[in-house]
């Protein structure tokens, strides 16, 4: 019953992030749709256009209050005769809808009194449509706007179709049971619930006149004891990491949206390059992000390393066996190597700002293997420093021990994946 709970869970959280991804994709293509194809299928087919003569009935700027905001429109009405048929338009580019700045907006009805003549182009299949002005405009900068809408949506469902395809087993492990027997127990050994219990319960002891109870609480919840081994789960997910970056990409791009295409823009009725080239810095930012985030995407089909403890209990000078494994095509990896490492983090107020620092130390390079029968899988000896701090958490000091792999991979983003691991007074 664990299992198959185990198994709709992950078909649950397999459904959510393919609906997710489907929401932003479904956005960026509607988006995609008005503010980019509209203007620019317009744009390209009023090449084609018969130009004319058209006297302007009448031009004003048009206002549309909003909530926090005010937008403008160009609000001309013009005639024009084609074949002894006389037919009015309304349209002066081919933007869509209103946006801010309303000097530009001014400008261009300033230019278009009321009875004056000026060029216009319709369509020769139906003249009923027509333009102003058919050249592109500022207006086309807005079609950037659900680029990265698409970006996350098209790229996410490929990289949740990838994902499926390499967590498909082979016949071979099929066959095999990848390790498990026929009643779905992994084969390093049967749940012993009351070692287990007890020695559990004598570690919470200890832990708690160290203040460690929260730290031991949070590292047995990410990891999974049976037999006595203790498997391991990496700090962050390769999912986790791409909706991370996902949401810090999004939030930082419509943010610098908002300036870059509001009245920066449209203030003037052209480029304010003064500010423009103040977001220069920002837009950098945003484009990094996104490019973060694709490679986020990559890593996400790299192999998955799984690490189990012989002994989940750790104290200083104590030993252990550290077993590793990949599950994918390891074959990608050209090198691998597994470090423990002791941290040190200290948060202090500098002003009105809160820091953390960071420092490492100690660490100790645990593998290194450049062979795929090595890299597959393999076993080493653990050994934890005597004299060394336990695992401690407090307001604004913390010592964390952590088991660190990084894979290369060539011409592809590598395996790096972070494990922690609680070390106990005793």
């Amino acid at each position: 019953m664990r299992k198959t709970s185990k198994v709709r869970q992950t078909q649950t959280h397999g459904c959510l992030v393919f609906g997710f991804f489907c929401i932003f994709a479904a956005a960026g293509l509607a988006a995609g749709y008005f503010l980019t194809w509209k203007p620019l299928s317009g744009i390209v087919a009023a090449r084609n256009w018969v130009e004319t003569d058209c006297a302007v009935v009448s031009s004003d700027v048009e206002a549309n209050q909003g909530s926090d905001s005010t937008t403008y429109r160009v609000d001309i009405v013009y005639t024009y005769d084609v074949d002894w048929q006389t037919f009015q338009g309304d349209r002066y580019d081919f933007s869509i809808g209103s946006s801010s700045g309303y000097e530009g907006k001014a400008k261009v009805v300033e230019a278009h009194p009321p009875g004056s003549e000026v060029s216009c182009y319709y369509d020769p299949n139906d003249p009923s449509t027509s333009v102003i002005n058919r050249e592109p405009g500022s207006y086309l900068w807005w079609g950037l706007f659900p680029v990265p809408f698409l970006a996350v949506g098209l790229g996410g469902l490929i990289g949740v179709a990838f994902a499926r395809k390499n967590r498909r087993p082979s016949k071979t492990e099929q066959a095999t049971g990848r390790g498990h027997d026929q009643h779905g127990v992994r084969q390093h050994g049967v749940r012993q619930h009351g070692a287990s219990q007890h020695g559990a319960s004598q570690h919470g002891k200890a832990s708690n006149r160290y203040g460690l109870h929260n730290v031991q609480d949070r590292t047995r919840d990410r990891a999974q004891t049976l037999g006595g081994t203790l498997e391991l789960k990496a700090q962050a997910s390769p999912t986790t990491k791409v909706i991370g970056t996902l949401i810090i990409a999004i939030f930082w791009n419509g943010i610098v949206s908002l300036f870059l295409f509001g009245d920066f823009i449209h203030g003037s009725g052209g480029f304010a390059w003064l500010p423009i080239l103040f977001l220069t810095p920002f837009v950098l930012v945003g484009i990094g992000l996104i490019g973060l985030f694709f490679y986020m995407v990559l890593a996400w089909f790299n192999p998955r390393p799984r690490l189990t403890l012989a002994e989940g209990h750790l104290a200083p000078g104590s030993k252990t066996t550290l077993s590793w494994q990949f599950d994918g095509r390891a074959g990608r990896l050209r090198q691998l190597t597994i470090k423990l490492e002791g941290l040190e983090e200290v948060r202090y107020r500098r002003g009105t700002d809160t820091q953390t620092d960071t420092y490492v130390f100690f660490s100790q390079t645990l593998v290194t293997a450049d062979r795929l029968a090595l890299i597959h899988r393999g076993r080493t000896e653990l050994n934890v420093p005597e004299r060394t701090m336990p695992t401690f958490e407090a307001n604004n000091n913390k010592i964390k021990w952590r088991l660190t792999i990084h894979g290369e991979i060539p011409q592809w983003p590598d395996v790096d994946e972070n494990f922690s691991i609680v070390v106990s007074p005793s």
